[in-house]
């Protein structure tokens, strides 16, 4: 057996409670093992293994051990040899059949039930009919087991019969008796496993479904009754399953067809009918309990997911109205709370089938069938309604008629609502095809029902919400409406509330707004309301609340809409309330009972206006106007102590009018800050905590936010958790505390207008709870205000009030008094404030104490969450020493279950919150104690409470609690291997507590130490058992365990195991595990993507994952699931994309062809780029079996897709994914391969009837196009690829041009359109014109309107707010304005390439047309955005009549449009009017001047605000395209002028270059901030030189001399940092450490600019400026002169020196000494240097050093390097490089001297002449012309030499010449021919310029004269026949003797 054989030594070594988990390992590893043994080694040691097993089988295990023995046992039998399978089988029926009752033995016998089932349903078959007596044994069992043992049993058996199928017929009948009797068992878990055994009994036993359907749907609904929610899901899968399958008799035998009689839909509906309304039909039970209706409700929705869509879908219109029957029948409406519960129940059904089961297609036609029905009852009248809404013989009156079908028609239209919302712009057809949503709507609006009023307003509302651009036509039906029916009170009700829905539906979805006027327009018309109310008392209640509703709606559009209301608002406000106390009393002296309902009406819904003003205009609240508020306010307090008088004399009608005063008073005063009304917090607090006491009233409603103030983690407690499933609409309503009739909208009107969450939970609070909520709140926020005496009394009022208060009330008082302290403590810490003295402390601990004994589990979590809190504000060590010891004490005496849970919880909170630092020293008693309370098996109660308290303890101890992780960790496994799984709420403890450990252990899970070793392989078995479970719950619990683990250690998580887990559990019906699964998914791939992918797709069995995620994101409807599902999709491709693009390409494309009607392609796009691939048509099932296609939101996500596996690609770096040519070489799987695809889905996207799909399709397609526009077509040369698309991009444009297009889309296709102009991939004129014509259409909305237009201004009045407007507007200029910035720079292009003929002429010739009215509207724009961004104490400068593209009311909205567009539109105004702005004609010159400066000055002040205010969270940065635009301004002379003009500006502009260049290391910004500062530099001198209008007195902050030298130093000191610390001899060092660099280019730039700025300054100034300038350029000359990649740098430096030695300041007298002595003292220092250089090794630096002295001598004046010293020194260093071994050298000595020679500065000449001639003649003589630089070297020589003749007098002449002639000569016969026809050449040009002194030399000299002849006679050789006396000459001279060496016998010292 090896290692799979048990270690019975170490098992008994080991401690009892650590065996189990021992046992269960063994297992795990041995089911494992038996697939990798062969099968002889398994047939060996098969027996020894069943003896084991069987050993630990009698030796009690527990249940986690007793499951995988099972599990062993049918790995053994399965993969082995079945020949003892019966024997096993025999031996365990022998075990079964025992009569041992003892507690041990009901283990093992347990475990052998557990045993069979298992072995049965995987091999049952192989076993024969030896399963009857099993079963038999099991009938047995379950008469005399306890309710675990028996739910064995029935677990069992559901498993015999799975693994047997039909074979087991024989015992269906037994087992169905079994199972029928157990769903009445009082035991919830016997309930649940009964429902599983009849649900696999149904699938082999037809009977079940037909002829006992009734007998079993009875049993089912009495099951149900007192039910938990497992059992509902379990009850419910089974009547769903049976119910559905009765529907099919097609899938049933022959034989069964005939004999049985199927029942019809219409039975089947009427069955669920009757279980809804009369349960199980006893005769004693009067009223259906809630866990009935709640299961039959999640009946439902498993019966038509199991029908599923497609029979959905053609039963659609009977399911509805059996719905709304079943929801106007009376026993569903017995009383408003029972009715909405019913309300709720049909809801959930309705919206089960809209989004889990239909189409889209199919979920319009059910809006328009529900629209259609709602039409037909609401016409129905009398008779007819009873008729057609009663299922009984029972007859109600018309009144009681119409009060049920109320109900039936609020719940249609919020389904119809919800509809909306799902279909989003799809929905638009509802209103625009049919008039049936309209007419529903109207008369649901005009209802007689408030309910129903209100939720036609609500579906108003989400229509408008899915269909922006129907919002204002909705609204001006609407006031149309309500001025035209002002005379019926439900029409003024239901319009009022539908126009004030449709208002707060813009702060919802704001994307497209309304025009300002229309807030407007409904204030006047609210204000009318108010004011004409009094005139008609009939109508005056329902005017004055449609007037306050209408302006509190109106209050929900921002500030700046209401800011303009304010002053009308104040005194409306300030009307509405008694200013003072005898006001009052004269109203109550004269007011009736009515009067009273009007005026505490009034005065509620003013309050709500203010309630809505300050949360929805909170920007615009300043303390003056808070105080000026106060004054209402101050009249409400006035009235509240006379409402318990009022309704007592005016009786009960009052109550509920004064109630919803005091509750607006209360949520407005949580608005407010509390320290404004803080005068009267005294009868506040009264009011407060009368109203949480019930101190006036014998009701016992509680407040409905005890949960949600206690912790999250702490749901396990009290159920909570429930609220994360599928059935929260309805299972919700079963909890505690949840507010019984909660989700009601006539509950609280003003949810219409101030709802903004877009959850499904619709509705306010029932009234009294809403009160006391807000009374909980506000009691809260006031609390750390008070003073610390009125905290002692109310704290003792408290006490009091619980003590008081009988045992019926005493409860909910309990609640509220504990949720308002627990409140008051939060806000306590919120404020940092302590509770008070200690005697306040202790007041409150013995509040709280008291309610730790309670027997409300959620009052015993309060008081524990209060303790804690307490503990928190206090703070002190003391404290909480004192509180801990207390639980001590009292867990070590008391025995009972309550006392025991609420302090095991108490220790927990107080570590929670406390900390484990402050609480450190109680850790080793407080785990010891609850180590002991998990260990009470008498109590599942207190196991769970310890567990809970010491999960928390466990994570927040921190280090602390080390040393108690092993201990715990063992306590865990023995408690998971111990505890029955059927206590849950222990497994789930359990769980959370494994989560904290492996949290606080962390990465230490990574180490290799044994003692972490251990307990990393402990986790993983405890992972392991929750796995095994099957509660949701506990399974989720698992999953996150192991997602930690595979966090802190993944080497030690086995992905292969874990990834098809979870992949399998996606299809849970239980959301809780799909959210888990999900999650854990999304983590994983972030790491390994492609691991998790090739594991989670193993079984072919199974959709891809990928495809499966794209299914939930059809059906789900939680965010946390969605979030997760489509992070997980991006993560995917982020990872895979790039070498698996095809794949995903592919399914996204496949994705969005997908219609909604039956899969058809969308747009008849053809598939022809598919090549079999492995994509079917994506219709994924979802986890409920039905084929919902891919919805809008699914394409959505898709395109999202698509854009990130562009992203991907195009981040990868591979020029594949753009080349074709380069991708067809590879032969791989690139992007460019399937452009065809990506133009398709774009194009799908772009032309999707659901704007989302089309905003995304269009940045899809622009992507694209940036993408691909530069990619060539190597098919067809001098062709972009995307140009054979362009027919695509046309159609995928043009629709967003269409008038009804959105703004935004309009928007986004400019962009689109821009973007594929400017890209080069149009060649031909017509395709441009094509494009053009849809962006000259859109510039035709700049245009001003008509006479024509203004006339019909009233009938073609814009539908969206002016801020929509004005960003279409902007987007249509920036679209132009990027053409034409691109035409131009192309242009430019063109020109550079010498005429190559491109599409860009096309492109500037098709803006060139509209640029004078493209310019104006760029200006019009631009002096927008300057009005708008000026700060507000600018604002009165603004216009009044507003912008060109903006109005005054929507500056706010509109400065972000503006924002986002104006960098570019900058760039393009400055583009033009460097083309031909500033020179366009005008009627005068100063008019023209008047222009240009406007034009100027505008661009100019936008670029230098937005380069000195840059901003980090700016849409578009405006760096870039600021520059570029002053560099375009100035390089236009009038731009040029202004700003020379104007030295202020110079200095801030040169100032603001500075900050850029110190902002920004980007070369590209920091070179256009430089050329802008030449520009103006240069500009400034162009002044200067022009004007001389005064000069720069290097004045800080005004000089531009002082600003230029500043940014040079800033640029200079960044690229030469030795610059700082300039001494002299440290340069020369530090230029061996630099090295070439970017920055060269810069440096160059400053270079060439400094000295410019001499000329700025006056003869005085330059002196000081001088040495400044000569010490930058010196320095940085050094080191140019040593870099060889330098050689702009050192151009600049020589031309600088130039600029310098030039200047004109030299020949001012004032100046020209000093100037004179800073030259040459700086002259000297580049002679020392250049001493220095020429030693270097470097040839070049030597030749740089060259080339620099003789650009100096060339240059400076004599007046600077005449001085002995200074030639001296510069004449060594020639003499040294003509000295020099290198030829180089000495050519660029030779080539340097020559200028300098014949220059005019004739001492240097001079002197260089004495004293280089005779070198260079020298060197003439000594140098063999054998290469290029030597014969080049000769040829200068000789050229220097000559140059001597023009600038020697005449009398010195013929003497040069005598020296000159015979070297000439010489060289004739060189070896080197070049340099023979050089010197030849030269003679030739001697002779005739110098014929006189030539003559006389050579007639003076014989010998010369024979030796030339005989040279020009040699050198014609080649050339006979040549006549001449030259020629002559030149044949004599060959014929002569050889040369002999030539001697020189000149001297050129007296050279003259």
């Amino acid at each position: 057996m090896g290692d799979h054989a048990f270690d019975w030594t170490t098992f008994d070594k080991l401690q009892a409670a650590k065996k189990p988990s021992f046992v269960y390992d063994w297992l795990t590893k041995l089911e494992k093992s038996f697939p990798a043994m062969s099968k002889a080694d398994l047939k060996a040691n098969q027996k020894k293994f069943v003896d084991d097993i069987f050993k630990h089988l009698t030796q009690s295990p527990g249940p986690a051990v007793r499951q995988r023995l099972a599990r062993t046992f049918t790995a053994l039998y399965a993969t082995g040899n079945t020949l003892t399978l019966f024997e096993t089988i025999s031996r365990m029926n022998d075990m079964l059949k025992s009569k041992d009752d003892t507690p041990g033995y009901q283990n093992t016998k347990t475990g052998v039930i557990e045993c069979l089932g298992y072995i049965f349903e995987s091999v049952g078959r192989m076993a024969g009919s030896s399963f009857v007596e099993t079963c038999q044994g099991l009938f047995k069992a379950s008469k005399v087991l306890e309710s675990e043992g028996k739910a064995e049993v029935l677990l069992a058996l559901q498993r015999i019969m799975s693994g047997l199928g039909q074979s087991a017929s024989s015992i269906h009948k037994d087992v169905y008796k079994v199972t029928k009797n157990c769903l009445a068992d009082k035991s919830l878990t016997v309930r649940s496993a009964a429902a599983k055994c009849c649900l696999q009994l149904s699938r082999d036993s037809v009977f079940v479904y037909t002829s006992d359907l009734e007998s079993v749907f009875s049993s089912c609904v009495k099951a149900l009754d007192g039910s938990n929610y497992d059992v509902r899901c379990n009850v419910a899968l089974l009547l769903g399953n049976l119910l559905a399958k009765s529907q099919f008799p097609e899938r049933a035998t022959m034989q069964t067809k005939a004999k049985i009689k199927w029942p019809t839909i219409e039975e089947i509906l009427a069955l669920l009918s009757n279980g809804f309304l009369k349960g199980s039909g006893e005769l004693l039970k009067t009223s259906i309990s809630q866990e009935v209706r709640v299961g039959i409700t999640q009946t439902y929705s498993v019966f038509l997911s199991e029908l599923g869509g497609k029979w959905v879908e053609k039963h659609l219109a009977v399911l509805l109205k059996h719905l709304e029957t079943l929801l106007a029948h009376p026993k569903a409406t017995s009383t408003h709370i029972d009715a909405v519960y019913s309300r709720k129940c049909v809801a959930f059904v309705l919206r089960w089938i809209s989004t889990r089961l239909l189409r889209e297609a199919a979920q319009l036609q059910m809006a328009r069938e529900l629209s259609s029905q709602i039409v037909q009852m609401m016409k129905l009248t009398g008779s007819d309604v009873i008729a057609a809404t009663t299922t009984t013989e029972e007859t109600v009156s018309s009144g009681e008629e119409s009060q049920q079908m109320q109900h039936v028609f609020a719940c249609v239209f919020l389904e119809v609502g919800s509809l909306a919302r799902q279909l989003g712009t799809a929905s638009l057809s509802l209103i625009t095809e049919t008039n049936l949503l309209k007419e529903a709507l109207s008369l649901g609006l005009v209802h007689g029902s408030v309910a129903t009023r209100l939720a036609a307003a609500w579906c108003l509302r989400s229509f408008a919400l899915a269909c922006p651009s129907q919002l204002t036509p909705l609204l001006d039906m609407c006031i149309g409406k309500l001025n035209a029916m002002q005379a019926n009170a439900e029409a003024l009700s239901g319009y009022s509330h539908a126009l004030a829905g449709l208002l707060g539906s813009v702060k919802e979805d704001s994307t497209m707004g309304i025009p300002f006027a229309k807030g407007k327009e409904v204030f006047q018309l609210a204000e009318n309301f108010l004011w004409t109310a009094s005139q008609n008392s009939r109508l005056a209640q329902c005017k004055t609340r449609a007037g306050w509703t209408l302006i509190a709606a109106v209050m929900t559009l921002g500030s700046s809409v209401v800011k303009n209301h304010i002053p009308r608002m104040l005194l409306l406000w300030r009307n509405a309330f008694p200013r003072s106390q005898k006001e009052f009393e004269n109203e109550k002296a004269k007011g009736d009972a009515f009067t009273w309902q009007l005026t505490m009406d009034a005065r509620a819904g003013a309050l709500t206006a203010l309630r809505s003003f300050l949360s929805s205009c909170s920007d615009i609240i300043t303390d003056d106007l808070i105080r000026r508020l106060l004054t209402p306010i101050e009249g409400t307090f006035i009235l509240l102590p006379s409402i318990p008088s009022l309704v007592k004399s005016f009786g009960a009608q009052l109550r509920a009018s004064g109630a919803m005063l005091k509750l607006r008073l209360y949520q407005t005063l949580c608005l407010l800050p509390p320290k404004s009304f803080e005068a009267n917090f005294g009868s506040l607090l009264r009011d407060l905590v009368a109203e949480f006491t019930l101190s006036e009233g014998s009701g016992t409603t509680t407040t409905s936010l005890l949960r949600s103030m206690c912790h999250h983690d702490d749901s396990i407690l009290f159920g909570s958790w429930l609220e994360e499933t599928d059935h929260k609409l309805i299972e919700d309503q079963l909890q505690p505390n949840s507010a019984s009739g909660s989700g009601a909208l006539e509950h609280d009107p003003s949810c219409v207008y101030l709802h903004s969450e877009g959850s499904d939970r619709l509705g306010p609070l029932p009234l009294g709870v809403a009160l006391i909520d807000s009374s909980v709140i506000l009691f809260g926020r006031i609390f750390p205000h008070t003073a610390p005496k009125h905290r002692q009394q109310l704290l003792n009022h408290f006490g009091d009030f619980i003590k008081q208060a009988k045992s019926s009330k005493q409860h909910a008082v309990q609640i509220n008094i504990f949720t308002a302290f627990i409140s008051a403590l939060k806000g306590l810490v919120a404020a940092k404030t302590t509770l008070g003295s200690e005697e306040i402390i202790k007041t409150g601990s013995n509040l709280i104490s008291g309610a730790l004994a309670s027997g409300d589990a959620i009052l015993r979590c309060a008081a524990g969450e209060a303790l804690g809190r307490l503990a928190q504000v206090v703070g002190e060590t003391k404290f909480v020493a004192g509180t801990v010891q207390a639980s001590f004490d009292k867990l070590k005496t008391a025995r009972d279950v309550v006392s025991r849970t609420g302090h095991s919880l108490v220790l927990g909170c107080l570590h929670r919150y406390v900390g484990g630092l402050s609480s450190g020293q109680h850790l080793t008693t407080s785990v010891s104690i609850l180590h002991a309370l998990a260990q009470d098996f008498s109590s599942s109660a207190v196991q769970i409470w310890a567990l809970h308290a010491l999960a928390l303890i466990t994570d927040s101890g921190g280090p602390m609690f080390r040393s108690y992780m092993e201990p715990t960790l063992n306590l865990i496994l023995q408690l998971l291997t111990t505890v029955s799984a059927f206590q849950v709420e222990v497994h789930q403890c359990l769980g959370h507590c494994l989560a904290a450990l492996i949290t606080s252990l962390g990465p230490e899970l990574q180490s290799n130490s044994p003692s972490i070793a251990t307990m990393r392989h402990q986790c993983l078995v405890g992972c392991h058992i929750l796995d095994s479970h099957a509660d949701a719950l506990v399974r989720s619990s698992a999953i996150a365990c192991v997602q930690q683990l595979q966090l802190f250690a993944p080497q030690y998580c086995d992905l292969s195991a874990q990834v098809p887990a979870l992949r399998a559990s996606l299809s849970s019906r239980h959301l809780l595990l799909r959210r888990a699964s999900i999650g854990f998914l999304r983590q994983m791939v972030h790491r390994q993507a492609r691991d998790v992918l090739l594991y989670a797709n193993e079984s072919k069995d199974n959709d891809p994952l990928e495809e499966t995620l794209f299914g939930l994101l059809d059906t789900e409807t939680d965010g946390k699931l969605l979030s997760d599902a489509h992070d997980a999709l991006l993560s995917m491709i982020g990872c895979l994309a790039g070498s698996q693009v095809r794949h995903w390409l592919g399914l996204c494309h496949k994705i969005l062809a997908l219609s909604g009607e039956g899969g058809a392609r969308a747009s008849g796009e053809q598939e022809e780029g598919d090549e079999g691939g492995r994509f079917t048509a994506p219709v994924v099932e979802n986890v409920w079996g039905t084929d919902v296609r891919s919805r809008w939101r699914t394409k959505v996500c898709a395109v999202e897709c698509i854009r990130k596996i562009l992203a991907v690609c195009q981040g990868s770096g591979e020029p594949g994914h753009v080349d074709l040519d380069q991708a067809r070489q590879l032969g791989g799987d690139y992007l460019v391969l399937h452009l065809s695809e990506l133009v398709r889905s774009s194009f799908i996207a772009a032309t999707g009837s659901v704007d989302q799909l089309r905003s995304c399709g269009l940045e899809t397609l622009e992507e694209i196009i940036k993408l691909f526009a530069s990619a060539p077509d190597p098919d067809y040369e001098g062709h972009s690829l995307l140009e054979q698309y362009q027919a695509q991009v046309g159609a995928a444009l043009r629709p967003a041009f269409a008038p009804d297009t959105l703004p935004n889309i309009t928007a986004k296709a400019c962009q689109v359109s821009s973007t594929w102009m400017s890209s080069g991939v149009c060649q031909d004129l017509g395709d441009l014109r094509r494009i053009q014509q849809l962006l000259v259409t859109s510039l035709a909305k700049l245009n001003p309107p008509s006479e024509e237009d203004e006339a019909s201004s009233l009938k073609n009045r814009p539908n969206y707010n002016e801020s929509t407007l004005t960003m279409e507007k902007l987007a249509v200029l920036k679209a132009w304005a990027k053409i034409y910035i691109e035409a131009k720079e192309d242009e430019e292009r063109r020109s550079q390439r010498k005429g190559d003929s491109t599409r860009s002429g096309y492109l500037i010739d098709i803006v060139r047309p509209e640029l004078g009215r493209l310019s104006a509207h760029w200006f019009n724009a631009l002096r927008d955005h300057a009005y708008l961004s000026l700060p507000a104490q600018f604002q009165p400068q603004m216009p009044q009549a507003g912008g060109s593209f903006y109005s005054n009311e929507t500056v706010d909205s509109a400065k972000s449009h503006y924002v986002t567009c104006w960098p570019i539109l900058v760039r393009a105004s400055a583009l033009w009017l460097n083309e031909e702005g500033f020179e366009l004609a005008a009627e005068s010159v100063a008019e023209k001047d008047a222009r240009n400066s406007s034009w100027f000055h505008l661009l100019l002040g936008l670029c230098v605000e937005a380069l000195s205010t840059p901003t980090a969270d700016a849409p578009v940065d405006p760096v870039p395209a600021c520059l570029s635009a002053l560099a375009y301004l100035f390089k236009c002379s009038w731009p040029c002028d202004a700003i020379a003009r104007d030295e202020p500006t110079c200095v801030e502009l040169l100032g603001v270059m500075h900050r850029i260049l110190l902002a920004y290391t980007q070369r590209e910004r920091q070179s256009a901030a430089l050329l802008v500062v030449r520009a103006i530099v240069l500009a400034t001198v162009a002044r200067e030189e022009r004007d001389r209008v005064g000069s720069d007195r290097l004045d800080v902050g005004k000089s531009v001399v002082f600003a230029t030298l500043q940014i040079a130093m800033c640029v200079l000191f960044r690229r030469f940092p030795f610059l700082k610390e300039i001494g002299g001899d440290d340069v020369v060092a530090t230029r061996s450490r630099l090295t070439g660099s970017d920055d060269d280019e810069l440096a160059a730039i400053v270079i060439g600019l400094i000295p410019a700025v001499l000329e700025l300054c006056d003869a005085e100034t330059s002196v000081d400026v001088l040495p400044t300038v000569l010490l930058i350029v010196v320095n940085v000359w050094k080191v140019a002169v040593t870099l060889a990649t330098s050689r702009a740098l050192l151009s600049s430096c020589l031309q600088a020196l130039k600029t310098i030695f030039t200047c004109s300041l030299l020949d001012d007298e004032q100046s020209r000494k000093q100037w004179i002595e800073l030259l040459q003292s700086a002259y000297f220092t580049i002679l020392d240097s250049a001493e220095e250089l020429t030693s270097s090794p470097d040839n070049q630096t030597f030749v740089n050093v060259l080339v620099s002295l003789g650009s100096i001598h060339l240059s400076a004046p004599e007046s600077v390097t005449a001085t002995e010293m200074l030639i001296q020194k510069s004449v060594a260093i020639f003499k040294s490089a003509l000295n020099s071994k290198e030829s180089q050298i000495r050519l660029r000595a030779v080539q340097t001297a020559t200028p300098i020679f014949s220059g005019s500065k004739r001492t240097v000449g001079i002197y260089f002449i004495c004293c280089l001639a005779p070198s260079i003649v020298q060197l003439v003589q000594s140098v063999t012309p054998a290469t290029d630089v030597e014969v080049s070297l000769v040829k200068e020589c000789v050229t220097a030499l000559e140059s001597l003749l023009s600038v020697c007098e005449e009398s010195n002449r013929i003497e040069l010449l005598g020296g000159l002639l015979p070297l000439l000569v010489d060289l004739i016969g060189s070896s080197s021919k070049i340099v023979s026809a050089f010197s030849l050449d030269k003679l030739k040009a001697i002779g005739p310029r110098y014929p006189q002194p030539f003559k006389t030399v050579m007639g003076s000299n014989v010998d010369l004269k024979q030796r030339l002849e005989k040279a020009l006679k040699s050198a014609s050789g080649s050339a006979a026949g040549v006549a001449g006396p030259q020629q002559k000459g030149r044949s004599q001279t060959a014929s002569a003797a050889p040369q002999p060496s030539i001697k020189l016998k000149m001297n050129f010292s007296g050279f003259s």
